[in-house]
């Protein structure tokens, strides 16, 4: 991609002699443009902002600080090059106070000139790495504190049944355990929420996962949520199978699950059922062995949830797993999730009438009430 770089100068030479060095370079990535006035180069900036200004110090109606002062104040992220006599390094100074990159003197010398547009390239080019990692860390955090509060709502709900419900004693243990494994996956959360402040990576602690008893273990954290309210009654019935056993951190894989069987819950209303089902995907390692050497390619872990309620409205369909689309919760929890799963170097894609497994592309009309979407997630076995 181009870049737009503007010269302003008085001395037509030096304009037509900058563009030539630059644009003659090959597949240059400069597209040079001059003015030669300061007022003309103010109002062509403000036309077609540049991303590299070289501004000379003696113009025909302003002076060059004049000009570097309303093209930073039009936009404070322009990167502008002074340009000045030799020696006068108060004014050099004054320059750079007023946010200037880099200044060169006249007679301009090509090399010197090239030398400072590699060193502002190297600058723009950190300064976008940096830019990004922060927008990445903005979004673990809050990524992170969307966790806290699933886990925060289980530990909730769990406390109400114990205050407001007449419990057996297997009964109460079990939402004892609820409440005390919530407890551990807030613990591992805040550590994660330190080490992002300090710019460490988030490492979880791998461990060998039973995925049934995960499975089964998350629905009893959320016996309270499914167990009736008086606006709707939600079933949860499970179909587990044989699907061996994941490498991964517990605590990411149940906020995994969280996320999907609240999104289920949420979309259905009145009474309804959700059904989570387990099994193994195996290729076909004997037909594969001749084309992967001998090593038999790996099986996954499938995780099934399929709600009852009216499914993905066409509207939504393509943004499921975009950060901040959302049209009630905060908006990450899908696409955390799904990057989580990733990680592992696993897949999550929704099935449903309104749209396809992969690419979510829409099928046909709208489905009557009831057919609800399915949340595949598939994870590497152990």
């Amino acid at each position: 991609m181009r870049k737009d770089l503007l010269v302003i100068d008085d001395d037509k030479f030096v304009c037509k002699g900058i563009s030539a060095l630059l644009e003659g370079r090959g597949e240059s990535p400069y597209s040079v443009n001059y003015a030669l006035s300061g007022g003309e180069g103010i109002e062509k900036f403000k036309k077609t902002p540049s991303s590299i200004v070289l501004v000379d110090y003696l113009l025909p109606d302003i002076d060059g600080l004049e000009v570097v002062n309303e093209l930073k104040r039009i936009n404070q992220e322009a990167d502008l090059i002074f340009v000045t006599g030799s020696g006068n390094m108060e004014l050099v100074i004054k320059a750079l106070r007023a946010g200037v990159f880099d200044y060169i003197e006249k007679p301009i010398q090509s090399e010197i000139l090239m030398a400072s547009l590699r060193r502002l390239e190297t600058f723009q080019m950190l300064e976008q790495q940096r830019r990004r990692q922060e927008v990445e860390k903005e979004m673990l955090v809050f990524s992170l504190r969307h966790e806290l509060n699933n886990f925060y709502s289980i530990i909730s709900g769990n406390v109400q049944l114990l205050e407001n419900e007449v419990l057996s004693p297997s009964e109460r243990r079990k939402t004892f355990t609820a409440i005390k494994t919530a407890l551990g996956d807030c613990t591992v959360i805040m550590n994660k929420l330190k080490d992002c402040v300090r710019l460490k990576p988030l490492a979880g602690v791998l461990q060998s996962v039973d995925v049934n008893l995960l499975v089964t273990n998350v629905i009893s954290s959320l016996h309270y949520v499914f167990a009736g309210t008086d606006a709707k009654a939600v079933k949860i019935v499970t179909e587990l199978g044989d699907c061996g056993k994941i490498k991964a951190d517990p605590t990411e894989v149940r906020e995994v699950l969280i996320n999907v069987l609240n999104n289920a819950y949420n979309a259905i209303t009145g009474e309804g059922k959700i059904t989570i089902s387990t099994s193994q995907e195996k290729p076909a390692c004997q037909s594969m062995r001749a084309i992967a050497g001998g090593l038999c390619p790996t099986c996954f872990a499938v995780i099934k949830i399929i709600d009852t309620g009216p499914g993905i409205p066409e509207g939504i369909r393509e943004k499921l797993f975009r950060p901040f689309a959302s049209t009630g919760g905060t908006g990450v929890g899908l696409f955390w999730s799904r990057f989580i799963v990733s990680q592992y170097g696993g897949t999550m894609e929704v099935e449903s009438p309104h749209v396809r497994a992969c690419g979510l592309e829409q099928v046909g009309s709208a489905p009557p009430a009831g057919r609800g979407a399915t949340v595949v997630i598939k994870l590497p076995c152990e």
